[in-house]
């Protein structure tokens, strides 16, 4: 919980300097329980947080704490379809722990390109390991 917090935080901070507002509409790729959305509904309290969450575990836990989240992958074939179950383009699209996850990179962030707003911010999180090589 604790890293939500500040990443939200962080995240809500970050976009109200660059653009001077508050997002909008913030899309969590892989939401999983919905700890980041806890933390970002209490961080900006006008934006409408969605979730996408392809685990069926996960989804149903996060629709039981209240949250709206679209059980599903993020892909661009699906950008589309989730654009339609959103009603709008998100200002923010948060993606973390995703990918290193992701069997087609280029499929993934042209449904990002596909879904994003024209003024938006993209986060991506993907920690590595002490022991891996990042050359």
């Amino acid at each position: 919980v604790k890293e939500s917090e500040l990443i939200a935080e962080k995240l809500i901070k970050v976009f109200k300097k660059f653009y001077s507002i508050n997002p909008s509409l913030i899309l969590e790729i892989a939401s999983n329980d919905g700890c980041l959305i806890d933390q970002l509904a209490k961080k900006s309290h006008k934006s409408n947080i969605i979730g996408i969450e392809p685990s069926l575990l996960a989804y149903k836990y996060s629709i039981a704490k209240g949250h709206n989240v679209i059980n599903d992958y993020f892909n661009f074939a699906n950008s589309e379809k989730i654009l339609n179950q959103i009603n709008g383009r998100p200002d923010l699209i948060i993606a973390r722990n995703v990918i290193t996850h992701i069997k087609d990179i280029k499929d993934f962030f042209k449904g990002i390109e596909n879904t994003i707003s024209k003024i938006f911010g993209i986060f991506l999180l993907n920690p590595v390991p002490n022991n891996a090589s990042t050359t």
